[in-house]
């Protein structure tokens, strides 16, 4: 499974305009600068689709992307927080198209882990349900 099979449908599902994303996104104005600070494999969400105004002050969520059957979370993990001290996302998601992590971000306080499992385990409406009012994009916009 991948993006194109789940994340951006489930997305989609939850209200998030697909102009409000950006899959090339750099930490710096210069993208020759530094290689490494350009965030690869990854889908930014934020409050608006003018990109001069997409940066820290209208991110709403990383999604990191690994290689299906792949288990480098925590290696997407730090990756996530590196990224989430410069955007301040609200919520970050690691996944390999199987399983993913959901965590929510606190500037100046440890992450909390809110989702950590299988995408089929959504098949549980109670926890399907509980994820879809914490990720509705109505209600992370309203709260950024």
């Amino acid at each position: 499974m991948s993006k194109k099979k789940f994340i951006l449908p489930m997305f989609q599902y939850l209200g998030y305009p697909d102009s409000y994303r950006q899959s090339k996104y750099s930490l710096t104005k210069n993208n020759s600068e530094n290689p490494a600070k350009q965030l690869k494999n990854a889908q930014i969400y934020f409050t608006t689709d003018d990109v001069v105004r997409q940066n820290s002050d209208t991110s709403l969520i990383i999604i990191i992307y690994l290689a299906p059957n792949t288990q480098y979370f925590s290696e997407a993990i730090t990756q996530a927080k590196f990224y989430s001290t410069y955007l301040k996302p609200i919520f970050f998601i690691i996944t390999n198209g199987y399983s993913f992590k959901i965590f929510k971000y606190f500037p100046y306080h440890r992450e909390e882990l809110i989702f950590d499992g299988i995408i089929d385990t959504l098949r549980n409406s109670q926890l399907a349900e509980n994820l879809y009012y914490q990720l509705k994009f109505d209600l992370v916009k309203k709260n950024s």
